[in-house]
């Protein structure tokens, strides 16, 4: 404190600047460098900054009147729908608005508030009739005792184009997984089909052999059977003993 006191001594003797006081506030402007205007006030001085700004934004900006009329555009928005600013200022918003209404416009100036913008998808018009969509956010701005509203359009095509993209896609993995699930079912269906004639093949041949050994049993002739590979008699009737003795 010592050497603010004596600095501020020999600035007052000798008419120069005194520091400030320890814990003072020590006024900066604009983006942190001291001694320059701040921001909003270069805004407010220079309004050729301020339109070069908006110029500059990525989104289409449009300010008009509750009813419609067009006020103001930046060169996005003229690049993007391919007029004039001069043609647009002479336009409503209904003129570039595909869907838009003046019933739509005035139920959106109640419902609106300054620090709560709406925000949703939309689609504009272009000068040659070509149509994109777009994501709107639209406020509304208080000036005196006007109402206006600012709307920035944000070109979504693309946005749009990649979730067509992923939908198609989609479908198309769903009917790959039905393809192939009605695919299993016919393969399972085939599967069981070949098991139940296997079943009732083999209750017939079971059949066919107990027909086969009553008849041999009870009969006069001498029946037997035998492996064709290795033949190797695998059953003789009980006839065998009377008839071979």
């Amino acid at each position: 404190p010592g050497d603010d006191v004596a600095r501020n001594h020999e600035a007052a003797q000798s008419g120069g600047p005194t520091a400030p006081e320890r814990g003072a506030a020590v006024p900066v402007d604009g983006f942190g460098v001291p001694g320059t205007r701040p921001f909003e006030n270069l805004l407010r001085s220079d309004p050729e900054l301020l339109r070069s700004l908006v110029d500059q934004a990525a989104d289409c900006v449009c300010l008009h009147e509750i009813d419609g009329r067009i006020l103001d555009v930046n060169q996005r928005m003229c690049t993007t729908l391919g007029y004039s600013r001069e043609e647009l200022l002479a336009l409503t918003v209904f003129d570039i608005d595909a869907t838009a209404t003046a019933e739509e416009a005035a139920a959106a100036a109640l419902e609106l508030a300054p620090d709560a913008p709406g925000v949703g998808e939309r689609v504009l018009k272009r000068k040659d009739g070509s149509t994109l969509p777009v994501e709107l956010r639209l406020s509304i701005i208080v000036s005196g005792d006007r109402q206006l509203m600012l709307g920035l359009a944000r070109d979504i095509t693309d946005r749009k184009r990649a979730d067509r993209a992923q939908e198609e896609a989609q479908r198309a993995l769903e009917q790959r997984v039905r393809d192939r699930t009605e695919h299993l079912e016919i393969v399972n269906r085939r599967l069981e089909e070949e098991v139940r004639a296997r079943e009732r093949s083999e209750i017939a041949l079971r059949e066919s052999e107990e027909r086969f050994r009553e008849l041999a049993e009870r009969g006069h002739l001498l029946a037997w059977e035998s492996d064709v590979r290795s033949c190797q008699v695998t059953y003789v009737g009980p006839q065998a003993p009377d008839v071979l003795g």
